[in-house]
């Protein structure tokens, strides 16, 4: 048996066989046991699986951002951004590298330098937390000149001064412990001028967020800056971030890795699931997570059609959003599909 069974998921078929005529009928009744195994472990079928997760987002060409700026005439310390930019308008991508093409800008560890230019400038990353509650945050960044984080339209931190300070080691660097207990120079690092007194767990949500950065520089056409990024989340040590699909230098671009399309949307039923962008990995899988998320199913690719189709019936869920994941490796993409 040990050429049977295999290391993790295994699946387990019953064929029956009757007689043909009508009348005819049968069932059965089944127990397997299987005890002894070297390494065996309890599985929590709820548990979002730990490879699909991360502890970090950070700075890098997958971030977009948006084609309305601010002036700014940098006349002392800042107040920060008056207002955010609409969603939509976050469709220029970010543009990885030092600003004047030498290095001045320190990278946070894994981080990318992303540029700016003159006036204030915004970025945007979204990601999905399996949990929004008790969280442990950490921001560290570098920036030239000044810089803002808000998460979900709120704003967290800003530094509002200028100067080498803000763009060399050791970076600016906050911790809120339990959501709610922060420190400003966390771990020998530089202060922020402000931080929110807010409870982080209104900031957060379950399911799918985003973190926007907006960077001040003085207006004059020839002034350019840039920021690099970190933002570490985790709970109690066990991780809580999402796995999506990252842009890299040279790479595929973040649209283009597992992209796929899902209709009608929203839905009283059946979902149709097209797949657009490419697979990375021969170990491929699509996964149906309430926003809370528990997995509520999972399938195999092979239930997918020679076209790149497949549909998934939700006529017996709960009304709701619902996040559907296509895993490719250790590489996910969600997008969230409303159940009428």
């Amino acid at each position: 048996m040990d050429n049977v069974f295999k290391p993790g998921i295994n699946d387990l078929i019953v064929v029956l066989r009757n007689l043909n005529k009508p009348s005819e009928m049968g069932g059965f009744s089944l127990s397997l046991e299987v005890s002894g195994c070297e390494g065996e472990v309890e599985v929590d079928t709820n548990a979002v699986p730990e490879d699909t997760l991360t502890t970090s987002i950070v700075s890098n060409n997958g971030w977009e951002k948006s084609t309305q700026t601010e002036a700014s005439d940098f006349a002392g310390n800042w107040s920060g951004a008056s207002a955010l930019p609409p969603t939509h308008t976050y469709t220029l991508p970010a543009v990885e590298g030092q600003p004047y093409g030498y290095p001045t800008i320190d990278p946070i560890d894994s981080a990318k330098v992303i540029k700016t230019e003159n006036n204030i400038t915004f970025f945007r990353k979204t990601f999905d937390l399996t949990d929004n509650v008790g969280l442990d945050v950490r921001f560290r960044t570098n920036v030239d000149d000044g810089l803002e984080i808000y998460i979900n339209g709120k704003l967290v931190t800003r530094d509002e001064d200028f100067g080498s300070i803000n763009f060399r080691d050791p970076n600016h660097d906050l911790k809120f412990f339990g959501g709610t207990s922060p420190v400003n120079g966390f771990s020998g690092g530089d202060f922020y001028n402000y931080v929110t007194a807010g409870n982080l767990d209104t900031f957060f949500v379950t399911g799918t967020n985003e973190v926007v950065v907006a960077v001040r520089n003085k207006s004059k056409t020839n002034d350019m800056g840039g920021f690099s990024f970190r933002m570490d989340i985790d709970k109690g040590g066990s991780k809580v971030i999402v796995k999506t699909a990252e842009a890299t230098s040279g790479a595929l671009t973040e649209t283009s890795i597992l992209d796929f399309d899902l209709y009608p949307n929203p839905t009283t039923g059946l979902v149709n699931v097209v797949m657009l962008g490419k697979l990375v990995s021969d170990d491929n899988e699509i996964i149906i997570q309430d926003v809370s998320g528990k997995v509520i199913a999972r399938g195999s690719f092979e239930s997918f059609t020679s076209d790149g189709g497949m549909q998934l019936d939700m006529s017996d869920y709960a009304s709701g959003v619902y996040l559907i994941r296509v895993k490719s490796g250790d590489t996910y993409r969600a997008k969230r599909v409303m159940k009428n």
